[in-house]
């Protein structure tokens, strides 16, 4: 059987570089990014394609794509040593031989996987992380700088389509009102009770306190956050209450119909 795989890889980068050209216009990138990264381990003669974003502390994956020409799954194999040294450096990353190379060398996914040459070039887009990264194993032998530079394109491509990739903030959960809900009481009640029944003082605390969970807790992602961005709004008013025990505030503020509606709102 004739062997023209050599024939056919100028045709594949090619095919490879009119996608990513194409990339930032395309209905569906998620899809085109799909056949780009199988196209982009097919070109680099590598084992492993894989490409991410990640956003929030600790991260939290919000899109993946990946190809392992094994049949393995490319979030398994691929190692995530190098993604985080090129997402800390804010540069590409790439490696002849991660298994001889002392900075990744002791990886545990380095030596389980056998991996050899490595390339991960970085993206950042606001909150957004992510890189790509390509990996061969077994065979010795670095990716060239023409190959590099591929990565590197692919990298740059898929920033500019990165927004479109993540999906709007869902609705907070029902659970989570609630919270919000129950916890709003009570920072009513406690502002009230600290302040002697003085409303309009109990409301100009409390609409701190409002303004900080509303412009915070609809864009958090999981309620552990969420529950956090509480218990700092709820540190906001404690530390308006200090500043105001040393203000006067008069007795006719207190019966003002406007501030009343403004506690009962919060």
């Amino acid at each position: 059987m004739v062997d023209n795989s050599r024939d056919r890889a100028p045709l594949i980068e090619n095919e490879l570089l009119k996608k990513l050209l194409a990339l930032p216009r395309a209905d569906q990138p998620d899809k085109e990014l799909s056949s780009a990264v199988r196209l982009l381990v097919e070109v680099m003669g590598a084992t492993t394609g894989h490409l991410e974003l990640v956003a929030g502390d600790p991260p939290v994956p919000q899109f993946m794509r990946g190809h392992d020409a094994t049949g393995s799954d490319p979030a398994e194999t691929i190692c995530r040593g190098v993604i985080a040294h090129a997402l800390a450096e804010k540069a590409v990353i790439q490696s002849p031989s991660a298994r001889a190379d002392a900075r990744f060398r002791d990886l545990g996914s380095v030596r389980r996987n056998e991996i050899e040459a490595i390339v991960c070039a970085p993206i950042e887009v606001g909150d957004l992380v992510g890189a790509v990264c390509v990996q061969r194993r077994s065979r010795a032998g670095g990716f060239s700088e023409c190959e590099i530079h591929v990565v590197e394109y692919f990298a740059q491509q898929l920033a500019l389509v990165a927004r479109r990739l993540v999906p709007a903030d869902p609705p907070l959960p029902v659970a989570l009102r609630e919270e919000m809900r129950r916890l709003q009481e009570s920072l009513v009640r406690d502002a009230l009770a600290r302040t002697k029944g003085n409303v309009a003082q109990a409301a100009r605390e409390l609409q701190v306190a409002r303004s900080f969970v509303y412009s915070v807790v609809p864009n958090v992602e999981r309620p552990p956050r969420a529950r956090r961005a509480l218990e700092r709004a709820s540190g906001i008013v404690r530390s308006a209450d200090a500043r105001s025990e040393r203000r006067t505030i008069s007795d006719s503020a207190s019966s003002d119909p406007a501030t009343l509606a403004l506690a009962r709102s919060v």
